[in-house]
């Protein structure tokens, strides 16, 4: 588990570790850099990508190690080789995402409560998200209040097949916060995922953007996805780390029109 309660959200860290280890051993083409600084780049970056690698399959996280294959695809495309072949590691990519998506939705989760083996409770994401859609559907428009969802949950599920285990979160936050938040929260959420679209396209379609700016793209979008089918954000460490890519993203690349704009010639 590292340094967190949660493997899963430990596993998340390893997972946006990857595009900046890519970018890392990008860095270090010889047309960029001297031959030695080259070098020790390339070596840092191989070896963050080994030991990153490493660490996922100790923690045995099947989220991350699900999310790995179109967080990998994604990063490749840093490299100068793997940009050549985005038509290809594109579709790859979003094809293994959705994928992953597919099996950990019908994957089975533990409740969180502290009870043996024998009387614990196991869900699948897909009914945990199907009794909450229940509880969406008779709170619309304003929702249930932020943290609210646990007494909400249990007011909606079978007594005759509950235990003194209970369901937590929903694994999918951003249904989460529709049930608590309503639709002025599904406002928010759209507008939010709205700006970091375009902030990806510009990043990536600038050419004066950074590998690490790019890399941030990456590692952001799959904390984004992971809260999909878990609730990584809500770990203040990977919330920094969000915020702290966003930043990243909405720095304006080096060289462009704004930064010229900001260093004015006098005399």
């Amino acid at each position: 588990m590292g340094f967190f309660s949660n493997r899963n959200h430990m596993a998340t860290l390893l997972l946006a570790a990857i595009p900046f280890a890519a970018a890392l051993f990008a860095a270090g083409h010889p047309q960029l850099r001297s031959r030695t600084v080259a070098i020790a780049m390339v070596a840092l970056g191989a070896g963050g990508l080994l030991l990153i690698g490493v660490g996922l399959v100790l923690n045995g996280s099947l989220a991350a190690l699900a999310l790995a294959a179109p967080v990998t695809a994604f990063s490749a495309l840093l490299v100068p080789a793997g940009w050549r072949y985005r038509r290809l590691i594109i579709p790859v990519a979003v094809l293994a995402f959705v994928a992953a998506v597919a099996v950990l939705a019908t994957s089975w989760i533990g409740s969180a409560a502290p009870v043996n083996v024998e009387t614990d409770s196991l869900y699948s994401r897909g009914q945990i998200w199907a009794l909450t859609l229940r509880a969406v559907a008779e709170n619309i428009p304003l929702g249930t209040g932020l943290g609210t969802f646990t007494g909400v949950y249990a007011l909606h599920e079978n007594p005759a097949v509950t235990t003194v285990s209970w369901v937590n979160h929903v694994h999918n936050d951003y249904l989460e916060l529709l049930l608590e938040t309503g639709v002025p929260g599904l406002l928010l959420m759209l507008a939010f995922l709205g700006w970091f679209f375009l902030q990806v396209v510009r990043v990536w379609r600038s050419p004066f953007a950074s590998l690490f700016g790019k890399a941030a793209t990456i590692a952001a979008a799959a904390m984004l996805a992971h809260s999909i089918v878990d609730y990584p954000l809500r770990t203040t460490a990977l919330a920094v780390l969000f915020g702290a890519c966003l930043g990243m993203m909405a720095q304006p690349p080096r060289g462009s029109r704004s930064d010229e704009a900001r260093h004015v010639r006098i005399g």
